[in-house]
């Protein structure tokens, strides 16, 4: 936080506590959100600011610890919570301003810090980078993940969409699945609209042995 006269403990902890009643969160001007395809920032650098809106999610927000001027905070939220302005709106609301000057991610599902390997050590030993990389499957462990033959493989390969009966009958309301061919992850499909096709929105087949 600002220099500003130092607040009651009380005060602070009702203030960031209340964050878990925020609904929707201003998007800021100058970030990657994009309106009609082009990214705020780029607009606002131009000259044209768009003032919206984004839906918010906070299920915990605590004081951790207070020494004048400083502030440390934690918060549990919805994917794509601007942190920086929430401590912006906390020193407008107290009078004073307040910039975020650290910022830790400690978990983004499903991945924790306990998965996190420090920067250093793989600068200091390259090949702590290979040996802590996870296959993409780990990091949707919610999708569905099919193997395919290498017929549909080769049509993948060749960037063609797939037909909704090329894989298995996905739940309700799942529009998105990993394919895999010979235990290689081959690509990330998207269920069209129609639901009558399976779209490939990102292809991974470098290291799947396609003949």
């Amino acid at each position: 936080m600002s220099t500003c006269k130092p607040f009651p403990n009380e005060r602070l902890v009702e203030e960031v506590q209340g964050w878990c009643a925020l609904e929707e969160q201003p998007v800021p001007p100058f970030s990657a959100a994009k309106q009609n395809g082009q990214p705020l920032y780029k607009l606002a650098r131009a000259g044209t600011v768009v003032e919206r809106t984004k839906s918010v999610h906070i299920t915990a927000a605590k004081v951790l610890d207070y020494e004048h001027p400083y502030l440390q905070f934690s918060v549990h939220c919805s994917s794509g919570t601007y942190i920086r302005s929430l401590a912006h709106s906390l020193g407008q609301r107290l009078g004073c301003g307040a910039v975020l000057t650290d910022l830790v991610r400690e978990y983004s599902y499903p991945f924790g810090l306990e998965h996190a390997v420090d920067l250093d050590a793989i600068l200091q030993d390259p090949k702590l980078l290979l040996q802590n990389l996870h296959p993409i499957r780990d990091a949707v462990p919610d999708w569905p993940a099919f193997s395919v033959s290498a017929m549909w493989a080769k049509l993948i390969r060749q960037g063609q969409n797939l037909p909704v009966t090329a894989l298995p009958k996905v739940k309700a309301g799942q529009k998105q699945a990993l394919v895999l061919y010979e235990e290689c992850e081959l690509a990330i499909v998207t269920l069209n609209a129609t639901g009558s096709e399976w779209k490939i929105t990102r292809g991974l087949w470098n290291d799947a042995n396609i003949n």
